[in-house]
């Protein structure tokens, strides 16, 4: 009688294994299609991703968003990468107002403003450069400061210059404010590396700058990662 319930617990207990290992087979099979679809679908969004920014030239509030999270390039001056973001933030207003002027459609000056916005990038990245190599940094404070002036010289209420802005440039405050840190800062760079010129906030040109800027864009000393028409 003992031997044979020994018997009957073998079979259960084989017949259990026969089970178990199919569901772990199974498991394990799962886990590795589900790590297999997943880096697929990854790679798959990191290609269009790439196609959409460096192919297609996608200038759509995705591809702006994707920009201000990602810090990917635009273009590259001196070994410092000018910001993919920053060029959108120049390009997408200019378009906004030729949009808003019925010339959206004119190829000539969307090439245009195209090139102009990446070298404004450009200056921004250079401009970012000297500064760090000069321990030049701008304030919140400064920014706050140079905006609130030009609101009261404009006469206009804050929402009223808010809606300015957003109708001529199509920024919202906070990319104006990036916007006014970026001409900060070269101002800031400028009054470092040329002490021969009193500059103006306004009136004056960054000459040394723009000296060494465009001595570095004449000898091939910027890289494009976009295709552009000079």
């Amino acid at each position: 009688m003992k031997n044979l319930l020994n018997r009957k617990d073998k079979k259960h207990l084989a017949a259990g294994r026969k089970h178990k290992y199919p569901i772990q087979y199974t498991k394990r099979r799962l886990v590795w299609i589900t790590m297999f679809v997943s880096i697929v679908i990854l790679i798959v969004f990191v290609i269009l991703g790439w196609a959409q920014l460096y192919v297609w030239k996608d200038t759509s509030d995705i591809a702006y968003r994707i920009t201000k999270i990602l810090p990917l390039p635009v273009a590259n001056i001196d070994g410092e990468n000018a910001e993919y973001s920053d060029y959108l933030l120049y390009h997408r207003s200019s378009l906004a107002v030729l949009q808003s002027q019925g010339q959206a459609d004119q190829k000539d000056k969307v090439k245009f403003y195209q090139n102009q916005s990446i070298d404004k990038a450009l200056e921004v990245a250079y401009a970012k450069k000297l500064a760090r190599e000069n321990n030049i940094t701008v304030d919140d404070k400064k920014v706050q400061d140079l905006i609130k002036k030009q609101q009261e010289s404009s006469k206009l209420s804050q929402s009223a210059y808010e809606s300015v802005v957003k109708d001529n440039l199509h920024w919202s405050m906070d990319e104006l404010k990036t916007a006014m840190k970026y001409t900060l800062l070269k101002q800031e760079v400028s009054f470092k590396i040329d002490k021969t010129v009193n500059y103006s906030y306004v009136k004056v040109p960054l000459t040394e700058f723009n000296n060494q800027f465009n001595y570095l864009k004449n000898n091939n000393k910027v890289k494009y990662f976009i295709s552009i028409d000079k």
